[in-house]
């Protein structure tokens, strides 16, 4: 992919290599050879980077994410403001396949299992991925994989006013974190139409603007 989607002032997410999260940042110089972008941020803290740390860059063009891996170069001051120099790629990779474009969140979600009774149990808890294919959710409770679960999607403003989706899903895996207790289920959904998909899709790429494009 072209190296010309990268311009001044455009906003990107920087991710320390292997496995770190992603942090606001900005484009703040860019020529042939390099580019430098001010310090990483999140929540008030700065992502800590030095000379050889490599890096994940993201950023959203229309409907898909692109990004590149580099090496930190070097650090420098620009009129009192820190700066960060990668070299400057020439290839882009892209996310092809619009389904699997994940968004981190926090969203407060409840699931609905159905009971044999007839009745529902109702499992609170909060989304803290989601995608066209599915959603990670985190709770107290545990539930068995393959249990079929229905739960409402709040997906914000759209053309049409605020949106919701009922949405069925499947549990396809299951993960108690030892330390926090916490209980990671990944839910397939299933049975939903490809229109139901596209407004999920929308959403995460409405977010996603949002949070790495310019206004």
């Amino acid at each position: 992919m072209s190296r010309s989607r990268l311009y001044l002032g455009q906003k990107i997410m920087v991710s320390a290599l292997p496995d770190g999260e992603p942090f606001k940042s900005m484009i703040q110089e860019l020529d042939d050879k390099k580019l430098a972008f001010s310090l990483p941020f999140k929540s008030g803290q700065y992502l800590l980077l030095h000379e050889g740390d490599k890096v994940k860059v993201e950023f959203v063009h229309k409907d898909a994410v692109y990004s590149f891996i580099g090496e930190i170069l070097e650090r420098k001051k620009v009129n009192n403001v820190s700066l960060l120099v990668l070299p400057r790629p020439t290839l882009l990779s892209r996310r092809q396949r619009r389904q699997y474009v994940r968004l981190p969140l926090v969203m407060p979600l409840q699931i609905r299992v159905a009971k044999e009774d007839g009745s529902e149990k109702v499992i609170r808890g909060k989304v803290v991925d989601l995608s066209g294919g599915g959603l990670q959710f985190v709770s107290k409770e545990a539930l068995p994989v393959n249990t079929e679960v229905t739960f409402t999607l709040p997906l914000g403003a759209g053309e049409k006013g605020k949106q919701h989706l009922v949405v069925k899903g499947v549990i396809n895996w299951v993960f108690v974190d030892r330390a926090t207790k916490d209980v990671r289920i990944g839910i397939q959904f299933a049975g939903i139409s490809e229109a139901e998909r596209e407004q999920i899709i929308a959403y995460i790429f409405r977010e996603l603007r949002k949070r790495i494009s310019p206004p």
